[in-house]
């Protein structure tokens, strides 16, 4: 078997690193806001599911010797004699991630182009399947960043809609009287709200755009919250302009 090029297994890792952080930071960020009083009750939330973070790293080779990042460019831990390797040492393996600058040194800069993980356990990653060419390499490699950006903008348009502060305000647009009379009857709001939400030990303050459109017309609301420990979210200044359609 042919060994992986290093833009692929980089661009791999990137991938499988990404995805772990951006499921782990979401899963946190949608149970503080349930949890966003209770500030010991969001450390170990948070500590937990760091935990269950690393672990994930450490097990993302395990099936097959082949991530999900692995798997989008064909590539595949193997021993040096092309056998799969065995659960423990995929796991031993992937250890090296916890000093990922040596993991890069290694892969990029020593003579034979291996990391610290596969030295220590006699291991390698190759192509498995040698019919890509060039063109699909680089198709692969867009697809995978263009993929890796609607996601994150996604996930913090999740995060936004799913905060305290954000149905708050929603709720407070939806029952202002003078809102309503100006935009009219079918109130909506716009998918892509621009927003700021800061929290310090119970403390918080929250601005937001909000496109609002009805029956009669579309404004532009601004509106700010704040939170101080063991209260709610409550308005305390908002403001609005006419939106041009």
């Amino acid at each position: 078997m042919k060994r992986a090029s290093i833009i692929s297994r980089i661009v791999a890792s990137l991938i499988d690193i990404y995805l772990i952080v951006f499921i782990t930071m979401m899963l946190i960020f949608l149970l503080l806001n349930w949890t966003e009083n209770n500030l010991v009750l969001s450390m170990i939330i948070s500590l937990v599911f760091i935990l269950l973070g690393v672990t994930s790293v450490l097990f993302k080779d395990v099936f097959d010797g082949r991530s999900l990042g692995k798997r989008i460019f064909n590539l595949g831990v193997r021993e040096l004699d092309s056998t799969i390797p065995s659960t423990k040492k995929l796991i031993n393996r992937n250890l090296s991630f916890l000093f990922w600058p040596k993991d890069v040194y290694k892969l990029i800069f020593s003579e034979d182009k291996r990391r610290q993980g596969d030295i220590n356990n006699r291991t390698d990653v190759y192509q498995l399947e040698n019919t890509n060419s060039m063109s699909s390499k680089v198709l692969k490699i867009l697809i995978s960043i263009s993929i890796i950006v609607v996601l994150i903008i996604s996930g913090f348009i999740t995060i936004i809609k799913q905060d305290a502060s954000y149905k708050t305000a929603l709720t407070y647009i939806e029952n202002n009287e003078r809102i309503q009379e100006k935009v009219g009857d079918n109130m909506n709001f716009s998918f892509f709200p621009s927003a700021s939400i800061n929290r310090s030990n119970g403390y918080g303050e929250a601005t937001f755009n909000i496109k609002v459109t009805g029956d009669k017309d579309s404004l532009l609301v601004f509106i700010m919250l704040v939170k101080v420990p063991n209260e709610e979210w409550i308005v305390e200044n908002i403001n609005y302009k006419q939106q041009t359609q």
